[in-house]
């Protein structure tokens, strides 16, 4: 049949496109950026700058702006400074790690991972960087090192075992700060050992500078930034009085050097002396976030480039004091998130996705609320942060200190299209659309007293856009209370919500205020969309499972079962087990990850029964013996997702990313930091695009994102496609046909018919990877793609083309 279909086509035009898409297999990890900002350097034709432990860099000459990534050249992960050395033109980056890659103006990176590799060190921390032509001098936690960065190579190493927090040479003398002491020593000599230097009393400093061979600028971070005179002859120093506090770091600019807070920078000359001081122009700073600022300049005393929560931007001052703005802020592409992408969710109505931050997620106890919400939305393949200013929100409690702070889940209105309702730690709850505050539900407009705070920390929309909420409102243990409410469908669109609005549920044997990730999902499958499922996320670990009845507004009718213990299939007791995530398959069954692995309900309903059990997903050793593992025994599921294909997408707290079969039965792959582009073992979210292959990532350091082989299935075959096509030389990835209907038969065959690869398709993808049976490349020439689900080539199919070019 084959044969008959390709004589038929044989005379028909052949034209190839290639896509744009993501080949399988393959990720993308996003640039993260807020408004926690790092460190700001010009250079002859590029500013670098580091905000969210992310490295970017601005070329000057075409106006453009790159983000720097492990998946385009950079070879670690967290950045932790930026130093430049002015003399070998180059760029040193400075990681969490102690890993350290050198950028040359050309855009070639090269790393030099001796710290970050070296096993006998215990504390890797960099601290400074100090140059001297091709040298650079490491300050570290465990000591010092010398690099040579022309021969990329380590001269020499001082493992001390104790913390040097900065570094400079001042004329023929190594300076350093260890363990709160100022050290020097020849800068020809050795310097493996403590013993070979000499102590010059007390200093507390996190940066030095040298201004001349025996004046240094120093500064501890907090209260003191000075200058002080050096005399090696007697091995003591004298420090000037404070130019001005809060110095995060001194710069060289030019044949000066800058020190700078948020309200002001100053350039000194090598005597020491302010030649220059600038204000930061009010303009430029920040409302909600003024203390976030960083400046540099390479040599002109009038001009200024900033790094602020807005972006990257530029000012010049005039002989009369005028400031001008000759470049207004702007963001690099990419994410704005503090501290990562914690939550996600795939919004009901827009089918958007939402991205925020938060301060919580997997720690049961409050960790830090000094973070400000971020929230974003991809939408068409773009970013876009829809964080609400601090102005256009309400804050009612004192206690938030005028701050809007990370929140916790979140959900889409599911009849309002970009309407958010987001749960925060000290406000309640918001409702908002495109960084606007539509309403505000908090102790006003509730059925709860306020205390410290009151903090919504689970929320889900049931199948009648009925709002159910898990909160507390605690000022300590004694003085404090819960509540699990429903604001119903109605009133949840009334002007003025209230609190009798609110049906109070507060389940007997259920709830706690000593938790901060509480869960709440309802059930959407057409059998089990009465049914919603709420968990306290710690202390007791327990699982309400309530039946509404689908009456609304009425609890008479109302049903629930309060779970502490579970048993699994085999009659064995689980949990109790701390509770983290739930996700519904396409067969209607509900995954919930756990502290203790993954466990399914398959009816969800049949929970209400005192005899219920769960199932704990055995995965087959497939070691000749009848033994099976309990699917992440043991590890803690963060986030799970259902791909088009009806597979898992598990979340793990401490091994990285896992897919499973539809059943879990089957291990399909384990995405870690070393196999993957992920930057860390740590997961906290995960989601699947419905709309195509691609899975989301979600980390404390921002958003990946993997191309998957499973699409959702088309209806037909009007739009199938393959891509890349053509297949050229240098390509070796997988060939992606897409446009598929589910589980369609795919053969791949030359013009003689011959067929050189066939399959069935996971949702309405199927992958090829150009080769024959034999494990070899097939030659030049055109294959034809047959589609169908009949099995039969020739009695649905349709017809795809990919040219393969060798």
């Amino acid at each position: 049949m084959i044969k008959k279909i390709l004589a038929a086509i044989t005379g028909i035009a052949i034209a190839f496109t290639a896509s744009s898409a993501t080949a399988v297999g393959d990720w993308n990890v996003h640039n993260n950026f807020s408004y926690d900002v790092t460190k700001i350097i010009e250079t002859p034709r590029k500013v670098y700058y580091v905000a969210e432990n992310n490295l970017f860099h601005y070329d000057k000459d075409v106006d453009e702006t790159y983000g720097y990534t492990i998946r385009n050249g950079l070879n670690d992960v967290v950045v932790k400074s930026i130093y430049y050395n002015t003399d070998a033109d180059y760029l040193l980056v400075v990681y969490q790690t102690g890993n350290i890659d050198l950028i040359y103006p050309d855009g070639e990176i090269v790393n030099m991972g001796d710290i970050a590799s070296a096993s006998q060190i215990a504390d890797k921390t960099v601290n400074d960087v100090a140059f001297s032509g091709d040298k650079a001098y490491i300050a570290a936690g465990f000591g010092i090192a010398v690099f040579d960065t022309a021969d990329k190579t380590v001269v020499e190493s001082g493992i001390f075992n104790r913390n040097v927090s900065a570094v400079t040479i001042a004329g023929d003398r190594l300076l350093m700060v260890c363990d709160g002491v100022l050290y020097h020593a020849p800068l020809s000599g050795r310097h493996n050992t403590l013993d070979r230097f000499t102590s010059m009393g007390d200093l507390k400093a996190i940066d030095l500078e040298a201004v001349s061979a025996d004046k240094v600028i120093y500064t501890d971070g907090a209260d003191i930034c000075a200058v002080m005179n050096l005399d090696f002859n007697n091995s003591k120093f004298t420090s000037g009085r404070s130019l001005i506090t809060t110095v995060p770091y001194i710069a060289k600019a030019g044949d000066k050097y800058l020190i700078q807070n948020y309200l002001s920078s100053h350039l000194l000359d090598e005597n020491g002396r302010i030649v220059s001081s600038i204000d930061t122009p009010p303009a430029i700073l920040s409302k909600d976030y003024r203390r976030y600022m960083k400046c540099h300049t390479a040599s002109d005393e009038n001009s200024r480039w900033y790094l602020s929560a807005d972006g990257v931007g530029h000012y010049t001052i005039g002989s009369d004091g005028k400031v001008t703005i000759d470049r207004q802020a702007s963001r690099p592409m990419g994410t704005y998130l503090k501290s990562g992408a914690w939550y996600m969710i795939y919004g009901e109505s827009s089918g958007d996705l939402y991205i925020s931050n938060s301060s919580f997620k997997n720690l049961p106890r409050m960790n830090t609320t000094d973070n400000h919400m971020s929230l974003n939305v991809l939408s068409d393949g773009f970013i876009k942060d829809i964080t609400p200013a601090n102005e256009d929100v309400t804050l009612n409690n004192p206690n938030s200190h005028e701050m809007l702070k990370a929140g916790f889940q979140m959900v889409e209105d599911p009849e309002e299209s970009g309407v958010i309702y987001i749960g925060t730690a000290f406000e309640g709850m918001y409702k908002l659309k495109d960084g606007k505050q539509v309403a505000k539900y908090d102790w006003n407009n509730m059925p709860v007293q306020f205390r410290y705070m009151f903090s919504v920390l689970g929320m889900s929309f049931d199948a009648y856009c009925n709002l159910w909420i898990y909160a507390k409102s605690i000022r300590v243990a004694e003085d404090s209370e819960y509540l699990v409410a429903v604001l119903p469908a109605a009133k949840r669109k009334l002007d003025n919500v209230t609190a009798s609005d609110w049906i109070n549920l507060n389940p007997r044997n259920f709830g706690h205020t000593d938790t901060f990730t509480a869960v709440v999902y309802a059930c959407r499958a057409e059998k089990s969309k009465n049914i919603v499922m709420i968990t306290d996320g710690w202390a007791e670990n327990k699982l309400l499972v309530y039946n509404s009845a689908g009456t609304g507004e009425t609890v008479s009718d109302d049903t629930y079962r309060v779970w502490n213990s579970l048993t699994d299939q085999d009659g064995k007791s689980f949990g109790p087990s701390r509770i983290a995530s739930f996700a519904e398959d396409k067969d209607g069954k509900l995954w919930v990850g756990t502290a203790g692995g993954v466990i399914i309900i398959h009816d969800p309903v049949k929970m209400l029964d005192a005899s219920a059990t769960i199932e704990r997903v055995k995965v087959p050793r497939n070691d000749g013996t009848q033994y099976a593992d309990y699917l992440l025994d043991g590890q803690l599921v963060t986030s799970i997702a259902v791909d088009n294909a009806n597979r898992k997408w598990l979340a793990t707290a401490s091994s990285g990313l896992y897919l499973v079969s539809a059943d879990g039965k089957e291990i399909l792959e384990n995405f870690n930091v070393d196999n993957s582009y992920l930057p860390t073992n740590e997961i906290l979210s995960v989601a699947c695009d419905p709309k195509s292959n691609i899975v989301y990532v979600g980390t404390r350091y921002g958003l990946a994102e993997y191309s998957s082989d499973a699409s959702p299935a088309a209806g037909d075959y009007s739009e199938i496609y393959a891509y890349p096509n053509p297949v050229r030389p240098d390509y070796g990835g997988w060939i992606t046909v897409t446009g598929l209907m589910d589980g369609s038969l795919v053969k791949i065959a030359d013009a003689a018919g011959n067929v050189f690869f066939q399959g069935r398709a996971e949702g309405g993808m199927i992958t090829w990877d150009g080769c024959n049976g034999a494990g070899q490349r097939v030659k030049t020439g055109v294959y034809y793609v047959f589609a169908s689900q009949s099995g039969d080539s020739g009695s649905s199919g349709a017809v795809t083309k990919i040219m393969v070019v060798n």
